[in-house]
C-alpha cells in the first residue's frame, strides 16, 4: 500500500509538470492568452485608448507652441510642461509612451505584448493626427507661413546630417530615460524614482530639444513628424524620422542593457524584493517584505 500511494504521488507530480514538457503554443494562442479574459479586455482597450487621448493632447499642446510662438525656448518650454503631467495621468494607464520608437523599446524589453504594442502605435497615430487636424481649423493653411510650418525638416537640405542628429538626440533620450527609470531593476521604478522620473524624463527632452532643433527640428517621434506632415502634405524626407528615431532609441536600448541595467540578481536593498512576473498581475515587480 505505501508503495501504491507513493506511485499515485509520483503520477500526480508528473501530471501537474507536464504542461512544461509540452511545445510551446503559437502565437495565435498567446494572443488569445492575453485577452482571454474580461478584464484583460478591459484593459488592453484602456491602454489603447489612454494612448490616442495621451498623444492628442500632447500634439496639441505642443504644436500650439509652435504656431504661437517663435522662440525656440518657450516651444521647448511649453513641450517639457504637459510631459510630466502626461505621464503622471496616463501612466498607469497605458504606461504614457505616446511615441513609436518608445514603444518598441518597450516591447524588446518585454513591457508591452507584441500586439497591444501595435495598436497603441496605430493610437498614436490617429491622436497625433487628430490634434494637428483639428488645430487646422486654429492655426488655416493660409495663416501659416510657410505653409507647411509646424513640420520638421532638415537644415540646408543636408539629410544624412539632420538623420544623424536625429538618431544621436533619440539616442540620448532613450539611455537616459531607461538609466533613470528602470535603476532598480526590471519592471515599473519603485519610491522615490517614481515620483522624479516624469520630471526626469521632461529634462531629458528639454536638453534634446535645445541641442537637436537646429540640424532636424528635434523630433524624436515619428507621430511629432508623421501627424503635420499629412494634414500638409509635406512629405520631404519623413524617412529621416521614422528611421534616425528607432535607430537611435534601439542603439540607447543596447547600451543601456550592456552597461547599466543591473543584474538580476543583484540585491534590491533591505525592504524589496522581485516578484515572479507570472504571479504579478499588478504589473508591480518589486514589493516590500511583510513586517
Amino acid at each position: 500500500m505505501a508503495n501504491k500511494g507513493h506511485d499515485f504521488h509520483r503520477l500526480v507530480d508528473e501530471s501537474e509538470n507536464y504542461s512544461f514538457m509540452a511545445p510551446p503554443p503559437r502565437l495565435s494562442q498567446n494572443i488569445f492568452a492575453v485577452l482571454s479574459s474580461e478584464k484583460a479586455w478591459e484593459n488592453f482597450w484602456r491602454a489603447v485608448v489612454g494612448e490616442f487621448v495621451g498623444t492628442f493632447l500632447l500634439m496639441y499642446v505642443g504644436m500650439s507652441a509652435i504656431y504661437a510662438q517663435t522662440e525656440l525656448l518657450y516651444v521647448a518650454m511649453t513641450w517639457c510642461t504637459i510631459i510630466p503631467i502626461l505621464i503622471t495621468v496616463f501612466g498607469k494607464v497605458s504606461g504614457a509612451f505616446f511615441n513609436p520608437s518608445v514603444t518598441l523599446v518597450f516591447c524588446v524589453l518585454g513591457d508591452v505584448k507584441p500586439i497591444k504594442a501595435f495598436f497603441c502605435i496605430i493610437a498614436q497615430l490617429l491622436g497625433g493626427c487628430c490634434a494637428c487636424a483639428v488645430l487646422l481649423y486654429m492655426w488655416p493653411m493660409a495663416d501659416r507661413s510657410p505653409s507647411y510650418a509646424g513640420c520638421t525638416t532638415v537644415a540646408n537640405g543636408n539629410v544624412y546630417r539632420g538623420f544623424i542628429n536625429e538618431v544621436a538626440i533619440t539616442f540620448i533620450q532613450i539611455f537616459l530615460v531607461l538609466s533613470l527609470t528602470r535603476s532598480q531593476g526590471a519592471g515599473e521604478p519603485v519610491f522615490p524614482t517614481n515620483i522624479i522620473a516624469p520630471f526626469g524624463i521632461s529634462a531629458i527632452i528639454f536638453s534634446c530639444i535645445m541641442i537637436g532643433a537646429g540640424p532636424s527640428g528635434a523630433s524624436m517621434n515619428p507621430v511629432r513628424s508623421f501627424a503635420p506632415a499629412l494634414i500638409a502634405g509635406h512629405w520631404d524626407d519623413q524617412w529621416v524620422y521614422w528611421v534616425g528615431p528607432t535607430m537611435g532609441a534601439l542603439l540607447g536600448l543596447i547600451l543601456w542593457q550592456l552597461f547599466i541595467k543591473p543584474p538580476e540578481d543583484e540585491p534590491l536593498g533591505p525592504n524589496l524584493v522581485r516578484v515572479d512576473p507570472a504571479q504579478d498581475n499588478m504589473n508591480e515587480p518589486l514589493q516590500e517584505f511583510p513586517q
